[in-house]
């Protein structure tokens, strides 16, 4: 067909028009071959940038997850090691209590409680004034902690005033509470023991009859 054409021009106008005629087929014939191998390029240039967008993505993925088990990981090792160091603090603040004359402060008959001694102490440390004033957040934390038993609150009192007694106390009672026992020169644990005894029997005597108890 072209060939036909190109005769007929030269034909009727000369070699040079046909020659011209040729140039121009030849430059859009060029321009649609760049143009559908450009189009072409682009497509597969779009296909491998959604291969590696995909495959990024993929990546970052599996190292979210990754990061996600490893910090679960960690953190689950934290808690236990909290809770191992919670545990060793509770255990030398019993034999703190102990070594420092506690066994004549607390009857050990079930349900412990105060010898006349403790009693005397709790007195004049004025345990009921501090206990009174720390009570709105005691007692919201031992309701957080979920202790369901009155053994289990009897225990969470004891380790955590003795242990960690700023979820109980703010901090001039703690203050107060170890002045008290630098002046007296006894530990701190003795106190806190019997301030975590009181503890106990006001939490319980306000829920007593309660599901949850």
């Amino acid at each position: 067909m072209q060939e036909e054409v190109f005769k007929f021009i030269s034909a009727t106008f000369g070699i040079s028009a046909a020659i011209t005629f040729a140039v121009i087929m030849l430059a859009f014939w060029l321009v649609y071959f760049i143009t559908k191998k450009v189009t072409m390029i682009h497509a597969r240039h779009a296909e491998l940038e959604k291969d590696e967008q995909e495959m990024e993505q993929r990546v970052l993925n599996t190292l979210d997850r990754n990061e996600d088990n490893t910090r679960r990981r960690f953190e689950s090792v934290e808690n236990k090691i909290d809770e191992i160091r919670r545990d060793m603090s509770y255990i030398k603040g019993n034999m703190d209590f102990l070594r420092n004359g506690g066994a004549n402060l607390i009857q050990s008959h079930s349900p412990i409680s105060l010898t006349n001694e403790g009693k005397e102490i709790a007195t004049q440390i004025d345990a009921d004034g501090i206990i009174s004033k720390n009570w709105e957040k005691i007692r919201k934390n031992i309701e957080l902690s979920g202790v369901n038993t009155a053994y289990d609150v009897q225990e969470y009192c004891f380790m955590t005033a003795s242990v960690e007694p700023e979820k109980f106390f703010d901090a001039d009672s703690i203050i107060r509470i170890k002045d008290f026992a630098y002046q007296h020169g006894k530990s701190v644990q003795i106190y806190l023991h019997i301030i975590g005894l009181l503890i106990r029997d006001k939490f319980l005597k306000e829920h007593q009859g309660k599901a949850t108890l």
